[in-house]
């Protein structure tokens, strides 16, 4: 069974310097869906991979790092929460390092869709938060690092 959310109405506000010394990032830049936050980022290369990799857009250019703004992304994205290991594994789509249940995990991107496993896999593969985020901070997430915990594939 898998659980799929689609996020169709997505923005980006871009953080003075007093907003993001606030956050426990510092976060530059928060994704939220209809008002409802989704992600953050440290970084303008962390947050334009993970546009690039949803096919998403924005309606403008994204202003200096600390000039505070909000800009609409265009696209939808869905994402999907997987219970069957198997088939997550068959699943087409780039490799990523995500940030989801409050570890970084595996996930795969393609056309749109995120796809994560259920934290209730058991062998659901973890992935070092340090590591993960210097990955995630310099874009790229792309790059799997060895898991602490579960497999890969």
């Amino acid at each position: 069974m898998t659980y799929t959310r689609t996020l169709s109405h997505l923005g980006v506000a871009c953080l003075t310097p007093d907003s993001a010394a606030r956050t426990c990032g510092p976060y530059w830049y928060c994704v939220d869906d209809y008002s409802t936050p989704q992600t953050a980022f440290r970084t303008r290369l962390a947050f334009e991979q993970w546009l690039t990799l949803r096919g998403l857009t924005l309606d403008r250019e994204l202003p200096p790092r600390g000039t505070p703004d909000f800009i609409r992304i265009q696209g939808a994205l869905q994402v999907s929460l997987w219970i069957d290991r198997a088939a997550f594994d068959a699943l087409e789509g780039t490799p990523i390092v995500a940030l989801q249940n409050g570890a970084y995990s595996l996930a795969k991107v393609s056309h749109g869709v995120e796809h994560h496993l259920n934290p209730n896999v058991a062998d659901r593969p973890i992935f070092d938060n340090w590591t993960c985020r210097e990955l995630e901070d310099a874009g790229r997430a792309h790059e799997i690092p060895a898991p602490i915990a579960g497999r890969i594939g």
